[in-house]
């Protein structure tokens, strides 16, 4: 059910969201109010000089520029694959063709891998060539 009572009690909600950059759709989910009956508030309040408009943009900036930052670090992550890969001589193949962290070998050595070491990479290859290929006897 939609609310369609005052806005008194929800301006305080909505000022603050504004100012931090959401979208008049994320303002109205949170507050229960249709879209457009949130735009036509928005718009009173910017001509009532309550809100601003360049408060929200600088928000909204700032908030571009933090996403960007962590997508950019994200990306120069390796993946779990790139990892074994790289150190290949970490691991060993088990009966289904996976290459397995060797923790015995480790144990030998005295090597310590950190927790996030992956465990296990499996060989969908060699799975999949066995799916496909089928055995007959000869008579």
């Amino acid at each position: 059910m939609v609310n369609k009572g005052s806005w008194r009690e929800d301006d305080k909600i909505l000022i603050e969201m504004f100012n931090n950059g959401c979208t008049a759709l994320e303002i109205s989910i949170k507050l229960n109010r249709t879209k457009e009956s949130t735009q036509k508030r928005i718009q009173y309040l910017k001509k009532k000089k309550i809100i601003f408009e360049l408060d929200r943009k600088l928000k909204q900036i700032e908030l571009r520029e933090i996403n960007k930052a962590i997508n950019y670090e994200n990306s120069k992550l390796m993946s779990d694959s790139s990892l074994i890969k790289s150190s290949l001589s970490a691991y060993k193949n088990n009966s289904k063709g996976d290459l397995v962290l060797d923790t015995e070998k480790a144990k030998i050595n005295g090597y310590e891998y950190t927790y996030d070491m992956p465990n296990k990479l499996r060989n969908n290859e060699g799975r999949e060539y066995n799916k496909t290929f089928i055995y007959r006897k000869t008579s």
